[in-house]
């Protein structure tokens, strides 16, 4: 039997067909990715996650921080599918998504709440004790001491 010359894609009878399962993805994923070359490659090595939506679909996750790599990677999106159907030998829809999980995750935090001093001594006089000890003692609060940070 010849050999077929270096470069060319054997025929699709002397392909090796692996299914695309989610044991497979991840490899069948670096190997789609190693058959590139440019910033396909580059940006596509940057997902953060590889998930199966649907029967030969590929959903590719980013995280927000790697926007330019997920739109670079969605626009380019042809030529992973070529790459996967060489190395699976059906078509492979790919979807590159920015991860839920990560969204809220990176999502600021809430803004401390400041409240001055004569709110503090406001809210402190509410306390329950605090009410107590002026109904008895006809105490009334003026300085409110916070506990010292624990570190």
């Amino acid at each position: 039997m010849p050999e077929e010359p270096p470069g060319k894609i054997p025929p699709e009878s002397t392909r090796a067909c692996t299914t695309l399962t989610a044991e497979t993805a991840p490899e069948l994923w670096a190997q789609a990715v190693a058959s590139l070359t440019g910033f396909a490659a580059e940006y596509a090595k940057q997902f953060e996650r590889i998930a199966i939506s649907a029967p030969n679909r590929l959903v590719i996750s980013f995280r927000p921080r790697y926007t330019l790599a997920k739109t670079y990677c969605a626009q380019n999106a042809a030529r992973f599918e070529q790459a996967l159907e060489q190395l699976v030998g059906q078509p492979i829809r790919v979807e590159f998504v920015l991860s839920e999980e990560a969204l809220e995750a990176e999502k600021p935090a809430e803004p401390v709440r400041v409240i001055n001093p004569h709110q503090r001594l406001a809210e402190v006089s509410q306390h329950a004790m605090v009410r107590r000890a002026a109904e008895l003692f006809g105490a009334q609060p003026i300085r409110v001491d916070e506990p010292p940070a624990s570190g």
